[in-house]
């Protein structure tokens, strides 16, 4: 199944926060490989070589609007908050999420390139490029959800059944790339827990199905940065769709 262009969308971190890139036009994602000539008068005129030095880059464009001043929209980032964080040289962290939910791609990195164009009748564009700061990384399973997913409005009973009680999770494991937490089945005396679902740093990161035989949980989250907090919670849904509020929320920083 092909994937439309426009279901992938570039989130950046600002203020302790995953937000969307507003009014992204165009984007990519390249990544590169040096290559060490290996060749040899024993290869018979045929050129050999060897993977050395790896690289990425992200290039990508939009319509600047206002989302850093008084007026403007804060949920999202812009040229005017990409200006600040290539200004300030700090080394960013982005995200890739598609909004049918399936795979992303995160990491960190430089702003190395940011311009703005600008004529008459047109709309002001701008340009930008990151630079990637290591390895870019997947997430462990799952699906991911954009923030407009994640506004759920509790119903109260009469919309379908009881809420899910409310979960207390615990970190048993941590490590330099990963962490362990385990949390107890909760509570659900209408449809029954259909799943649960692990936020790290505000988003969605996996969902995991629910077992009436299990009564308590246990998940590694993987592919993290060493050194480096992070915060997870969670919360559970029934088969009526409803939400429970969530869980406690943990904070843990990763081993160097």
């Amino acid at each position: 199944m092909f994937t439309s262009g426009t279901n992938r969308v570039l989130y950046i971190k600002w203020d302790n926060e995953y937000l969307p890139i507003g009014c992204l036009t165009s984007d990519s994602f390249s990544e590169s490989c040096e290559m060490l000539d290996t060749t040899t008068r024993d290869n018979a005129g045929w050129k050999t070589s060897t993977p050395t030095l790896q690289s990425y880059n992200i290039s990508f464009d939009g319509l600047i609007i206002n989302s850093m001043f008084s007026g403007g929209d804060f949920t999202k980032v812009s040229y005017d908050r990409l200006k600040k964080l290539k200004r300030d040289r700090s080394l960013i962290e982005w995200k890739y999420i598609d909004t049918d939910g399936f795979s992303s791609d995160s990491g960190k990195g430089y702003l190395t390139e940011l311009s703005y164009s600008s004529s008459i009748d047109e709309f002001i564009s701008f340009n930008a490029s990151i630079d990637g700061f290591g390895s870019p990384s997947l997430p462990s399973s799952g699906r991911f959800y954009l923030q407009s997913e994640l506004q759920y409005e509790l119903p109260n009973d009469s919309a379908g059944g009881n809420l899910p009680t409310a979960i207390v999770i615990r970190l048993t494991n941590t490590g330099s790339t990963s962490i362990t937490i385990c949390w107890d089945a909760a509570d659900e005396y209408g449809s029954g827990i259909k799943s649960y679902q692990i936020f790290q740093d505000g988003i969605s990161v996996q969902r995991i199905l629910a077992s009436p035989l299990q009564d308590s949980y246990c998940v590694t989250i993987e592919y993290l940065t060493p050194n480096t907090t992070y915060t997870f919670k969670i919360n559970a849904t029934d088969f009526d769709n409803n939400s429970s509020e969530f869980s406690n929320e943990i904070e843990v920083t990763t081993l160097i």
